[in-house]
């Protein structure tokens, strides 16, 4: 059984029904090989999301690795990423923009603005 929300043979289905060059892709590729990954709460998901963005896959997991190694056991939390100065964000290769981004999520987080998983 699926840990997802969804079915993923109905979702299919509907993108198939709903395009057809959708469908005549569908056909071509072959049975969904999506891996699902869970993060361990909202502000980790998004954290990764915001370092990702606009980034080619390689460049953004090696920035993410180094993002994430600034965290004791490193995975991502809300109250340690709000102590992490903005220097610190940038010399791992966050933009200005996406350290304060981070430093917003994590303020949003812990004031409750952001819902939990």
């Amino acid at each position: 059984m699926s840990r997802l929300r969804y079915s993923r043979a109905e979702a299919v289905q509907h993108l198939r029904c709903q395009c057809g060059p959708m469908a005549a892709f569908i056909d071509q590729q072959g049975p969904l090989k999506l891996r699902v990954t869970t993060a361990p709460d909202l502000f980790t998901a998004l954290a990764e999301a915001i370092v990702y963005q606009q980034l080619s896959g390689k460049a953004a997991a090696t920035i993410y690795g180094r993002f994430t190694s600034l965290f004791p056991g490193g995975l991502p939390d809300a109250r340690a990423a709000q102590s992490i100065a903005i220097p610190q964000l940038r010399s791992v290769g966050l933009s200005q923009n996406k350290a304060l981004a981070v430093k917003d999520l994590a303020v949003k987080s812990l004031d409750g603005s952001l819902w939990s998983l």
